[in-house]
């Protein structure tokens, strides 16, 4: 997998056009001394912390006097002696560099390079607060569920053998069937109502007398149309955990129907009134507690610790913190972390930023039966945590490879060569978007690409970009990246590190920043793929009438809030 992931990344590379230009000549430095620019401060591909950042370097002239030095386009200075000393204000998260010296030839030298700055939270760490569910106001699913358990033959099974035993008689069920059941829940302001109706309702039963009716000993049966039962239930976390209570219950019956042996008339009367109240009861009592055992089970699963990916997995910890239930649905609050297995060394103070924003509202998150908030803190966590596994390191094609894809050898300056080397020295990072057609931006610093000429040489370039990026779902309803690949929406730029001295290496800085628009469009097709894991309700449940039933995400819709963090949309519906 990870082989075809590199190679569909580096086929741009290789594509017909891709390996020169015919409007960007790579001039010689033979009979020009060009200037060079050497920036010491800050390191390429640091976790800096929160301490101050310096620009440090040295402005070094060519054949020409220099002119003048910018950075990210903003005009900045050098002393007699080209030394560079300036106090650089970052911003939370990832910081992109771009430096020009020019000499008063027109002649120039470039250097691109990125760093993280501020507080980062290490590789799961919880984030308190970061993750929010919200079920509803359509909590059809959740009714369906509970369809399910009571339609099971052991609901109704579970009267046979119960005796009542009243002032003249014991009551004992022999049998008992429930023809169906239909499930109405809704949340209002901080309960659940669920309406309840089992229809075609019979049982039979047996009678024995008691004191001077000890001779009684008669069958006979019973039935109702439907029975209606309204139900209150309130909903909390303590501990961790969820808690469901019945607070009312209210029972109507419709079309009750009685048949029995001779009895006394004045014990046939209170039959009746017995009868349907046992049936009524043993519903009730079903009802309340089956409705407590399954929310209860069915929110902690969704509070359960999850992992997504195979290859490289990244574990999700989930701790729920608190409950609210509105008449817009069930408010679950749970704090989240983010890791995996790490496979490389990582560098000092390596983390994913911690950033200080506020929440959104709760109201944004509306317009399915099912969404999910996730801070972006908490997402940047989660590609660092896939970033840590190696999978975005030491990525290779070699030269036959090369040609295969491309169908021809790349060209020179680039080429021929003998292999490609791929390396994200820093973990990409989602930001709020930019452009008002992209759902977020993604930040992507210090991506390493160097190609081993065949001749022995190395041209090496530190690639830092920023872009916008639009998330999709394909038909398994797993989620895509594609990224925007227009160049004039693309933030681009290139460090140079290892060279042929005979080339200029602003031209081939230059011609790199040509290659990467058309390599972020490739770009999508080898980022990770994640879905939402189905909830497995036989594992999470005792009850065995859901077992080899589950809970999928489905037709999902993606974006990110004005406060940064992440809202899926959609249902979450049984399969």
């Amino acid at each position: 997998m990870r082989h075809q992931q590199i190679s569909m990344l580096v086929t741009v590379l290789l594509a017909p056009g891709c390996g020169s230009d015919a409007d960007l000549p790579v001039t010689t430095t033979e009979q020009v001394d060009l200037p060079v620019l050497d920036i010491d401060q800050p390191e390429r591909a640091a976790f800096m912390g929160q301490q101050t950042v310096r620009i440090q370097g040295q402005a070094i002239e060519g054949s020409a006097a220099l002119d003048s030095l910018t950075v990210n386009d903003q005009e900045s200075a050098f002393d007699s002696q080209g030394n560079i000393d300036l106090e650089w204000t970052p911003e939370t998260g990832l910081n992109i560099l771009g430096f020009r010296l020019e000499d008063v030839d027109d002649e120039r030298a470039v250097d691109g390079r990125a760093f993280i700055w501020g507080p980062t939270w290490d590789s799961g760490q919880t984030i308190p607060g970061s993750l929010r569910l919200l079920l509803g106001p359509d909590l059809s699913d959740i009714s369906s569920l509970l369809e399910l358990v009571l339609e099971d033959p052991s609901t109704a099974q579970a009267m046979v053998g119960m005796t009542m035993e009243y002032e003249y008689a014991d009551i004992t069920v022999t049998s008992a069937d429930i023809g169906g059941a239909s499930v109405n829940l809704n949340p209002v302001s901080g309960a659940l109502e669920g309406d309840f109706i089992f229809t075609d309702i019979w049982i039979t039963y047996d009678v024995l007398g008691v004191d001077w009716y000890d001779w009684v000993s008669v069958s006979g049966s019973a039935w109702m149309d439907s029975l209606d039962i309204f139900v209150t239930l309130d909903v909390y976390a303590q501990g961790g955990k969820v808690w469901a209570s019945t607070t009312a219950v209210d029972a109507t019956i419709n079309g009750f129907g009685f048949q029995v042996d001779w009895v006394p008339s004045f014990l046939e009367d209170l039959l009746v009134d017995w009868v349907s109240d046992m049936i009524s009861s043993s519903l009730e009592e079903d009802v309340g507690d089956i409705m407590e055992e399954l929310v209860e089970q069915y929110l902690a699963g969704l509070a359960m610790d999850t992992v997504l990916g195979e290859e490289n997995p990244i574990h999700l910890s989930l701790a729920l913190d608190s409950i609210e239930i509105t008449s817009s649905g069930i408010r679950l609050e749970l704090d989240a972390s983010a890791w995996a297995k790490t496979s490389m060394d990582l560098p000092e103070n390596a983390g994913s930023p911690h950033t200080e924003e506020s929440q959104p509202d709760w109201d944004i998150a509306q317009g399915g039966s099912f969404a999910v908030l996730a801070d972006d803190d908490l997402v940047n966590q989660f590609l660092f945590a896939y970033w840590a596994t190696g999978a975005l390191s030491h990525l290779t094609l070699d030269a036959d490879e090369m040609t295969t894809l491309a169908g021809e050898s790349l060209e020179p300056p680039l080429g021929p060569v003998d292999k490609v080397r791929i390396d994200f020295d820093l973990p990409p990072l989602m930001d709020e978007p930019t452009q008002d057609d992209q759902q977020m931006d993604l930040d992507i610093g210090e991506l390493r690409l160097a190609f081993d000429r065949s001749d022995g040489v190395t041209l090496d370039f530190s690639i830092n970009v920023s872009t916008g990026a639009v998330a999709t779902f394909d038909e398994n309803d797993s989620l895509l990246f594609t990224l925007d690949s227009r160049p004039a929406y693309v933030g681009v730029d290139v460090g140079v590190l290892e060279y042929d001295h005979a080339l200029d290496p602003g031209d081939l800085a230059a011609l790199i920043r040509l290659m990467v628009p058309p390599l972020l469009g490739s770009m999508g097709e080898v980022m990770p793929s994640f879905q939402v894991p189905p909830l497995d309700l036989g594992e999470i449940t005792g009850f065995s009438s859901l077992a080899g039933v589950s809970m999928s995400f489905k037709d999902p819709e993606i974006s990110v809030t004005q406060e940064g963090w992440l809202l899926l949309k959609g249902s979450f519906g049984s399969d």
